[in-house]
């Protein structure tokens, strides 16, 4: 007989409770009539339980006292159709079940989901999850999302509820970490105070371990005095008098710069090519005695392709989209490079579903973002409107529904405040608009046009600000625009002008900085905001063509095991 009817007769059997010889109870008293031997061939479990000295080997009926009827129902309706349907309200419950089990299929279905849709609200109850379950892969996923969204997390109320669960010791393990990624350290103490005071009367004690971990040096003074002033604080001697202590230590002079954006590394990366010399080149932002730009034998950082485009995630995992072959033929392919990864090699991942050159790209959390661009159509050569965004986790290409409302190529682009921002760029005509995609409405709206039509510009967005810098219409100029008030603001014009898109902008202390990579030149600019004019800090030859530019902090290197000589 045919396997596929065997199937269906063993359904039907199940749908008109035909020859079924056990009952499944749930823990909500559900009760449903199966057979032994088809819930024996998707579970060990069920198996050990029906073949064994287990009393249920010899019942009729067996209560499930960790398992609920929604859950219970989707695994007998797998053991019979190979079928299962994982949703949000549900992975969490069916993956424990699954993992109790020993359904191996459902739980790499679990797995999967959570990959694919890891946010700021589920972050922390998946990672106690996967940590319940012994997962490491997940856990480590889910880990590095909670360090890199943590000002995210603390938004969700849902998320902080379970982070206010979490022991004194789950708590010291992350506020510890250099890794945790916050806008400002009166975040990690405003955390800090919710905790004590979701169980003052247990954990008000704690108060001082968790205030050694606050870095009271990269707070400004009002945050200082807004700290000493707390009752939670003022009411606790020790902690009172390792504040004050601590205070006596810090010099006051430099508290305000501490606070701004944090030091970093720049890095000027060329294409691998055995004629390109290969080589990597840094400036070294930590001090600013001796600012230069030296060579690098950090070799990995260098795509093996030129002229392709290369972005770097907040999760250390650097793309390179695109490219040209050794003929000179333009490739639809990406690579990825996980700085986190001993190896440290470029390794193929999914292509961009649209092949295109000539397009920008920018990141926002996990995502890559690719948008507009030139068709590798040979035989017509269109611009592109199409955007789509790559899953560094699920490694997935999706494409945004909505197009860029104008299709151009070499446009400049950020993300801000969940709004994609597009300015410039080139079709027909060189461009002045400024169009913004809202992820939650999923629109399109155009903003008032840039002060000039431009392509090819720099771009850098430093909080609620973007810097676009040079560009073919414009090498020299620099303009800033706060997304917040939409107001833009013409800065002066670079001493040394750029008409390329690898640049980046970046706050010390109070100084502004650019940083260009652009035709085997290497060079750096600072702002010198008395005499309102920029001022050449270093410029070599480096013979790096096809080259790219990114900048790194201390402490993201440090993680990644990438050690510099200062």
């Amino acid at each position: 007989m045919d396997q596929h009817i065997i199937i269906a007769q063993i359904n039907r059997f199940f749908r008109e409770k035909m020859f079924c010889d056990i009952t499944l109870i749930s823990n909500e008293g559900l009760e449903i009539l199966a057979h032994k031997v088809v819930l024996a061939s998707v579970s060990c479990v069920f198996h050990t339980m029906f073949t064994s000295q287990f009393k249920e080997s010899d019942e009729n009926k067996v209560t499930l006292h960790d398992m609920d009827s929604e859950v219970l129902e989707s695994i007998v309706k797998f053991a019979y159709t190979d079928n299962v349907y994982i949703k949000s309200t549900n992975v969490e419950k069916m993956w424990m079940a699954a993992d109790m089990y020993g359904l191996n299929y459902i739980k790499e279905v679990c797995c999967k989901f959570v990959k694919n849709n890891l946010n700021s609200k589920n972050c922390i109850s998946f990672m106690k999850t996967s940590e319940l379950l012994s997962n490491k892969e997940i856990y480590s996923i889910c880990w590095s999302y909670f360090l890199n969204n943590f000002t995210k997390v603390l938004k969700s109320k849902f998320a902080l509820k379970k982070l206010f669960e979490f022991s004194i010791d789950d708590v010291l393990k992350f506020i510890k970490l250099d890794d945790l990624v916050v806008d400002t350290e009166e975040k990690i103490f405003d955390f800090i105070i919710g905790w004590i005071r979701y169980n003052k009367i247990e954990r008000n004690h704690m108060l001082l371990d968790l205030m050694k971990c606050v870095r009271l040096y990269l707070l400004s003074k009002e945050g200082l005095q807004r700290i000493c002033s707390e009752p939670y604080v003022t009411n606790n001697k020790d902690t009172m008098d390792h504040l004050l202590k601590e205070i006596t230590k810090i010099n006051f002079d430099k508290l305000a710069s501490n606070s701004t954006v944090g030091t970093s590394i720049i890095f000027g990366i060329g294409s691998h090519l055995k004629y390109d010399e290969s080589r990597v080149w840094y400036m070294d932002f930590r001090s600013n005695d001796n600012l230069k730009w030296k060579p690098s034998k950090h070799l990995f950082f260098c795509p093996r392709h030129k002229d392709t485009k290369i972005v770097l995630c907040g999760n250390g995992i650097i793309l390179a989209i695109g490219g040209l072959s050794v003929d000179g033929k333009y490739m639809n392919i990406v690579e990825e490079l996980d700085l986190k990864s001993k190896s440290k090699h470029w390794v193929p991942t999914a292509p961009l579903n649209r092949p295109r050159r000539f397009f920008t790209v920018c990141t926002h959390e996990q995502y890559v973002y690719v948008i507009g661009g030139l068709s590798l159509n040979i035989r017509r050569c269109d611009f592109e409107n199409v955007i789509e965004y790559y899953d560094t986790n699920s490694k997935v290409w999706t494409e945004i529904i909505k197009p860029l409302p104008t299709p151009r190529n070499l446009c400049s682009a950020t993300i801000y405040n969940n709004h994609l921002y597009v300015f410039g760029g080139k079709n027909t005509n060189v461009l002045a608009n400024v169009d913004y995609y809202d992820f939650e409405k999923k629109n399109w709206k155009q903003l008032d046009p840039m002060p000039i039509a431009n392509w090819l510009m720099g771009i850098t967005r430093i909080k609620n600000i973007v810097y676009l810098v040079g560009g073919l219409e414009g090498c020299q100029r620099v303009f800033k625009f706060d997304l917040e008030n939409l107001k833009w603001e013409e800065m002066p014009n670079l001493h040394y002008g750029t008409n390329d898109a690898n640049s980046s902008v970046f706050v010390k202390k109070h100084d502004l900085f650019v940083c260009v990579n652009e035709c085997a030149e290497l060079w750096c600019e600072r702002l010198d905001t008395k005499a309102r004019k920029w001022q050449m800090v270093d410029w070599v030859k480096t013979k790096l063509r096809f080259s790219s530019i990114i900048h790194l902090n201390e402490i993201d290197l440090k993680s990644y095991g990438v050690h510099l000589n200062r």
